[in-house]
C-alpha cells in the first residue's frame, strides 16, 4: 500500500514538472536524480493511470450524446456533430464542420498517405473554410469524374486542386467525366494511361471525404433528362455519393448511371475502410442514412439537427 502511494506521488510530480512547470524530460531527470528513460516511462503512465487527464478545447461546440448514439445505434466508427440548434445557418454550419475536417485531417494524415476526395457544393464549402498550419505532402485524388467535363479546369477539379493545395499536397487530376455517353467512350477512357493511373492511386486511397447529394440536390442539378429522374424515384433513389445512386437501405440503382460510371466503383469504396462524409441540411437526412447503410461511409461529420433527423429515420426502420 506504502508502495503504491509514494508511485503515486512521484507520478504527480513528474507530471506537474512536465506538464504545469514546462520543464523537459532532460532537467526533470536531473532534479528527481533518476534518469531520463525513467522520466518518460513515468509521464506515459501518469496519462495511461489516470494521473494525468488531457482535456483538448476544441474551437466547436460538439454533442457528444449524439455522436455516441450514431455509433451505437448506425454502427459508424466515428461521429462528428456539431452542436447547435437548426436556426444556425447553413453556409455557417458547413464553414464549422469544414475547420473539423481539416483538425482531423492535419491530426490524422501523414506524408505517404493517399486522400480520395468527391466534390459538390457541400464539399467546395468545405474547402473554403479549410485554414491548415500543417504542410503534409499526402496525395489527394479524386474519387470519380467530372459532371463538367471536358471544360479544360472543370469545377471539381478546380475544387479539388484548391484542396490539395491547403495542405501543400501532391495532386492527382482524374481527367474524365462522370458517366460516360457511351459503352465505347467507357472502355476508351478506361484505356488512357492517365485515367487508369489516377483510378489506381484512387483505390489505395486511406481515407476518403466526400459529401453525399440528395435526389433534391440531383434534380437541382439539371443535368439529366426528365424521364431519367422520374425512373431513378420509381427506383427508389434517395442520394449520391461518389457518382453512385443508391436507395434507403444503400442499395446501388442499376441502369446507365452504374454501368457508364467512372470512377471508383460501390464495391470499392466500400473496400476504403476509412470514408468521411460531411452534411449539413436536413434534407440530406435519408442521404446521409443510405450512405451509412451501403457500408461505404464510416464517419460522420455533420450538424445537431441533421444527426436527429437520421436517428429518427433509423427508428422508424428499426435500422
Amino acid at each position: 500500500m506504502e508502495k503504491d502511494r509514494t508511485e503515486h506521488e512521484l507520478l504527480s510530480v513528474v507530471a506537474y514538472l512536465y506538464y504545469y512547470a514546462d520543464m523537459n524530460q532532460a532537467d526533470i531527470a536531473d532534479r528527481l536524480f533518476i534518469s531520463r528513460s525513467t522520466v518518460s516511462r513515468l509521464i506515459k503512465k501518469a496519462r495511461s493511470s489516470g494521473v494525468v487527464e488531457l482535456k483538448i478545447n476544441e474551437p466547436w461546440q460538439r454533442n457528444l450524446v449524439l455522436e455516441d448514439r450514431l455509433k451505437s445505434i448506425l454502427g459508424v466508427s466515428g461521429a462528428r456533430v456539431l452542436a447547435g440548434d437548426s436556426s444556425i445557418p447553413d453556409d455557417t454550419a458547413l464553414t464549422m464542420l469544414g475547420e473539423m475536417v481539416s483538425f482531423y485531417i492535419s491530426c490524422n494524415m501523414e506524408s505517404s498517405d493517399i486522400l480520395g476526395i468527391s466534390w459538390g457544393n457541400t464539399f467546395s464549402r468545405v474547402v473554403d473554410s479549410i485554414v491548415s498550419g500543417r504542410r503534409i505532402p499526402f496525395t489527394v485524388v479524386p474519387i470519380m469524374g467530372s459532371l463538367t467535363w471536358p471544360k479544360v479546369n472543370p469545377e471539381s477539379t478546380e475544387i479539388n486542386y484548391r484542396f490539395s493545395k491547403s495542405y501543400s499536397a501532391k495532386f492527382v487530376p482524374l481527367d474524365a467525366p462522370l458517366y460516360a455517353d457511351d459503352t465505347e467512350t467507357f472502355t476508351n477512357l478506361y484505356r488512357k494511361s492517365d485515367v487508369a493511373a489516377a483510378l489506381e492511386t484512387a483505390r489505395s486511397a486511406d481515407m476518403v471525404l466526400t459529401g453525399v447529394a440528395s435526389i433534391d440536390d440531383i434534380i437541382e442539378e439539371n443535368k439529366t433528362s426528365k424521364a431519367a429522374l422520374d425512373k431513378l424515384k420509381q427506383l427508389g433513389c434517395i442520394g449520391r455519393i461518389g457518382g453512385h445512386l443508391y436507395d434507403i437501405s444503400g442499395c446501388e440503382i442499376e441502369g446507365n448511371f452504374k454501368d457508364l460510371h467512372i470512377g471508383l466503383s460501390y464495391e470499392e469504396l466500400k473496400n476504403i475502410g476509412n470514408v468521411m462524409c460531411v452534411a449539413s441540411h436536413i434534407k440530406k437526412a435519408e442521404a446521409v442514412y443510405g450512405a451509412v447503410k451501403s457500408g461505404i461511409v464510416d464517419s460522420l461529420f455533420i450538424t445537431e439537427s441533421l444527426a436527429e433527423k437520421i436517428l429518427s429515420i433509423a427508428a422508424d426502420r428499426r435500422v
